[in-house]
């Protein structure tokens, strides 16, 4: 069952990156609606995005609104010391089955259904990398 529902997730998730899912098209800047002016996002590079949403995060009933899929990639970007797309990350988490909503009409970012990451959980989740850098800017 959890393998099928995995299955009809991956399609629907091609479909939105193909641009078969138009007028809304997701890709390396997150969703773009209309003309795509971001480049197309390679799945490829989900696994490890994929686990590391499963590890760290989870999921809560509603759609929380105090952080963006921007935040949320900042996070990984800072644990990992990988840079990936906004796109990337909104595939990833809606491969993993979150629910997401724009963050603002016609956004490219979006807020999703999982519980706020605070500083403290920041702190754990990087193993302190984003104290090092805040404590380089005082």
């Amino acid at each position: 069952m959890e393998e099928t529902k995995q299955m009809i997730l991956m399609e629907n998730l091609k479909r939105l990156v193909s641009g078969e899912a138009a007028p809304c098209y997701l890709t390396s800047r997150g969703f773009e609606y209309g003309k795509a002016e971001g480049s197309r996002i390679d799945l490829d590079g989900l696994e490890p995005v994929i686990e590391f949403i499963h590890t760290h995060l989870r999921r809560t009933e509603s759609i929380n609104t105090s952080q963006t899929s921007y935040g949320l990639k900042s996070i990984y970007e800072r644990c990992n010391r990988e840079q990936i797309s906004n796109g990337l990350w909104i595939a990833a988490m809606l491969a993993c089955g979150y629910m997401c909503r724009p963050a603002e009409p016609f956004s490219t970012e979006v807020h999703f259904n999982v519980y706020s990451v605070s500083r403290r959980g920041e702190h754990k989740i990087t193993g302190g990398i984003a104290l090092e850098k805040e404590e380089k800017r005082v």
